[in-house]
């Protein structure tokens, strides 16, 4: 058993070893993701405490073979295991409840062309809280990469849904992924490369 992905052993070049990655934060996940795709004979599944939507649809967009909750019973466990060694992508069943609490009948307007966060008068901050929705980021995880309070997130939230017109975290961040804004790890990476490129 490793502790992380870096310590694992080589592995033979087969296609059908898969991992289980089992890191609290969405950060480590996709850096563990990125060293995973970085070695095409390794899959990732993310194994989590609390199903997160946003955070699951990042994962697979960022490679993850699968998405998994530790308290969902054991042979629905072993089945998804074995579907992801097989090469298909898995996710919880109760990923259709989900689904279908979400109000994802109310779609987000079509976009003028041209339109962007600056065209929906959005202020930095609300930019910054909107690229962490992206990134699946909780209000917490918000609070603490702006340093900022759980409640100001919380404002910047909803006046996030208002100015875009959507009925949720889901649909803002689909917004913004529509009109090609970067999520807050994708703007962290530009903002280190920009640095460097400086020095």
């Amino acid at each position: 058993m490793s502790s992380c992905v870096e310590e694992l052993p080589d592995l033979p070049s087969r296609s059908d070893h898969l991992v289980l990655v089992d890191v609290p934060s969405l950060e480590e996940q996709l850096s563990a993701l990125q060293w995973l795709v970085d070695r095409e004979c390794l899959r990732g599944l993310i194994l989590v405490e609390k199903f997160d939507l946003a955070a699951m649809l990042t994962c697979l967009d960022n490679g993850a073979q699968g998405y998994a909750v530790k308290d969902m019973p054991c042979d629905t466990l072993i089945a998804l295991l074995q579907l992801a060694a097989l090469g298909h992508k898995v996710m919880p069943p109760d990923v259709a409840d989900m689904l279908r609490r979400e109000d994802f009948r109310v779609a987000p307007p079509e976009p003028r062309e041209g339109q962007s966060s600056t065209a929906a008068n959005l202020s930095q901050r609300e930019n910054d809280v909107l690229c962490c929705l992206m990134a699946g980021y909780s209000n917490k995880h918000i609070a603490r990469k702006l340093l900022v309070t759980e409640a100001t997130v919380k404002v910047h939230v909803k006046a996030i849904l208002r100015k875009l017109n959507v009925a949720n975290r889901t649909q803002a961040a689909m917004w913004a992924t529509a009109r090609g804004l970067p999520n807050y790890e994708q703007r962290s990476n530009f903002e280190r490369a920009d640095r460097s490129t400086v020095c």
